[in-house]
């Protein structure tokens, strides 16, 4: 699968940092693009990996920003991620590689896809003079990969001959006690 893009727009409502989140889906199929605010009503995009689809790169950008607040990727925790439950700072997942572009305005990471679980993340954000302004807490849903058996089918059968043999040559050794005795 290609590059996970997202476009993080700030705006202030009433004094607070408001986001519009918007996701473009990598080609092919080309999808449309998908925005949300964060509300009940317009919710963050959802991002679902498929199945055995491999590591995913993802890229987020702040753009638009006309707060005059200079805002950016926070420099330390700019990513926090936790299996099925909205995260705390500090906090990592193995399936997700560490982060690059703290204190820039685009943030990195891989996305590894090897375990089906939902994911849940937060984008953390600090002004030009490094205070915190509103987060961004979108999901991820990943299909994660298939598990492979590892055994050859010729190595399965052998083992599955020699338990038979094992077994049958048991029932004979029994009856023929049985038939003595």
């Amino acid at each position: 699968m290609g590059q996970q893009s997202f476009t993080a727009t700030p705006t202030l409502q009433d004094g607070e940092v408001a986001w519009t989140l918007c996701y473009s889906p990598p080609p092919p199929p080309n999808q449309p693009q998908q925005c949300g605010n964060g509300t009940a009503n317009s919710p963050y995009p959802y991002v679902t990996l498929q199945k055995d689809s491999g590591s995913n790169p993802f890229q987020f950008t702040i753009a638009n920003d006309q707060t005059g607040l200079g805002i950016q990727f926070a420099s330390a925790n700019p990513l926090c991620v936790a299996g099925g439950t909205k995260p705390t700072c500090p906090s990592s997942n193995p399936q997700i590689q560490p982060p690059g572009g703290g204190g820039t305005k685009v943030l990195t990471f891989v996305y590894l896809n090897t375990d089906k679980s939902l994911l849940k993340y937060v984008l953390n954000f600090t002004d030009k003079n490094g205070n915190a302004v509103t987060s961004i807490d979108p999901d991820i849903q990943n299909g994660g990969k298939s598990v492979a058996v590892g055994v050859p089918h010729s190595t399965a059968l052998l083992v599955a001959v020699v338990v038979l043999v094992v077994l049958v040559a048991a029932f004979f050794v029994v009856r023929s006690r049985r038939l003595a005795g």
